[in-house]
Formats: C-alpha cells, sequence, structure tokens
C-alpha cells in the first residue's frame, strides 16, 4: 500500500543477465507510470524498485488498484497487484 510519504517495493530476482522493464497500470490497464524502461541487470543476484505512487506526471494517483508488470529479457512476464490508500 502506498501513503502519503509511502512507497511500493517492487522485489525480484535474475536467472541470468538481462534487461528489466516495470510498468505500472490502473485498473482499466492504462499505463500509469513506466518506473523501469530496459534496465541491464546482472544474472543470480535480488533487485527492488520503488514506487512513489505518482504517475508519469508526478502527480499521486487516486485511491484503488493498480497492477505492474515486470518484463525480464529472455524470461517469463510477471505481473502483480498494489492497493493504493491515501
Amino acid at each position: 500500500m502506498v501513503g502519503d510519504e509511502g512507497y511500493v517495493r517492487i522485489q525480484y530476482n535474475t536467472k541470468n543477465d538481462t534487461r528489466v522493464t516495470i510498468k505500472i497500470f490502473d485498473f482499466g490497464m492504462h499505463l500509469v507510470r513506466n518506473l523501469v524502461q530496459d534496465k541491464p541487470r546482472s544474472g543470480g543476484e535480488d533487485y527492488y524498485e520503488l514506487w512513489d505512487g505518482r504517475n508519469d506526471n508526478g502527480v499521486i494517483v487516486a485511491n484503488g488498484v493498480y497492477f505492474y508488470r515486470l518484463e525480464l529479457e529472455g524470461e517469463k512476464t510477471v505481473w502483480g497487484k498494489i492497493v493504493v490508500l491515501n
């Protein structure tokens, strides 16, 4: 959950050297935030990315359910859910 000063930590690990993309979508599956785009990561490591609950324009998003899509190049795509309560 994201509060006024809160952050969401999206944690993942990599099996091989890869490139990572993480996007945040609203309940209607509209893109809200491009959190990470094509960022290189070493294999066999644990990583996390922080989302501050803001959209790409820097505006705090409304309360509700959001989804993130974690893409690891050469590996499967993973979806997750985030609940925002401001």
